[in-house]
């Protein structure tokens, strides 16, 4: 772990609100969605960006990070309909 992230990582432990740092975004889409072709999208996208499956955790009392080999969302049309709605 770089000392950037993990200065990072310990203000995240002692924020009241621990998504005080997140970035989010809003965006409307028009027509039809194809969710099976979008969560492959996503897979593909994580596997080859390693920084978005990476993960940061705490083993012996020091802050640790890891990626893990590759990813599959396993989003579901169903878990994507139930989000929208």
């Amino acid at each position: 772990m770089s000392h950037g992230q993990a200065r990072f990582w310990f203000l995240k432990q002692y924020l009241d609100d621990p998504t005080t740092s997140n970035i989010t975004f809003f965006f409307k889409m028009n027509g039809a969605m194809d969710f099976e072709r979008l969560g492959r999208t996503l897979d593909m996208i994580c596997n080859r960006h390693e920084a978005l499956r990476t993960c940061f955790f705490v083993k012996d009392d020091v802050a640790c990070q890891a990626s893990c080999e590759s990813r599959q969302s396993g989003l579901s049309i169903a878990q994507w309909l139930t989000r929208m709605e």
